[in-house]
């Protein structure tokens, strides 16, 4: 009689109900609340400096409006006889060099030579070099407008008077620099040179018509 094979089965799987020791859960729980206090102590660090930083911040923003503001530059006096105490015994000591180029060279030019047509030389300028030392100082002064003859060459335009931006200190020692610079070698003005011309006129010269008219010259 034949017999069937028999086979040995296993029983289904089924899951353990395993806790978790509790070594485990006390780890867990000591890892928790070290994170927690750990990130509390962190978060009290960084206030604390960020704190701190404001402070001292704002101590340095308050350092520059406690200190005493600086005074304020004496202006130098417009004009007087002696020059307004700008150099021992009325001498020029501004820089003419200095006030040319900020006043006068956009238009004259560093060479001195203008620009033809437009703006006239100053070099070899008998407006300039005339012996008459009043001349040039007025003309700086108190300026020009109209047609004016320089080197046989007629220019007509404006010149604006200077005698509101320039001391007598400055306005001697640009005329004294175009009087003796390229080729120009006249004598120079003095403070009280400078000062009796800003107090000859008010008024702008109406070309160089005008300027001959009221010094009796013939320039040209």
């Amino acid at each position: 009689m034949n017999q069937l094979p028999q086979f040995n089965e296993l029983g289904e799987p089924s899951e353990q109900n395993n806790p978790v020791p509790l070594v485990i859960i006390l780890l867990i729980a000591s890892l928790v609340v070290w994170g927690a206090m750990y990130i509390f102590n962190v978060s009290l660090y960084i206030e604390d400096k960020v704190s701190a930083r404001a402070v001292n911040y704002g101590t340095v923003q308050q350092e520059p409006a406690s200190a005493p503001a600086p005074a304020p530059a004496k202006e130098t006096p417009a004009a007087s006889p002696s020059g307004g105490g700008e150099g021992a015994g009325g001498a020029v000591t501004a820089n003419g060099k200095s006030v040319y180029a900020g006043k006068c060279a956009a238009c004259h030019q560093a060479t001195g030579k203008g620009l033809p047509g437009v703006f006239p030389p100053l070099d070899g300028s008998q407006w300039v070099t005339t012996d008459n030392i009043d001349i040039p100082l007025q003309i700086v002064l108190h300026g020009i407008k109209g047609s004016i003859m320089v080197n046989g060459t007629k220019y007509s335009g404006s010149m604006p008077a200077f005698a509101s931006s320039l001391s007598d200190n400055e306005a001697a020692a640009v005329v004294n620099y175009i009087r003796t610079s390229w080729s120009n070698k006249a004598s120079e003005a003095t403070l009280a040179d400078a000062k009796q011309a800003r107090d000859a006129r008010s008024s702008t010269f109406a070309g160089g018509d005008d300027i001959n008219s009221a010094f009796g010259t013939a320039l040209k």
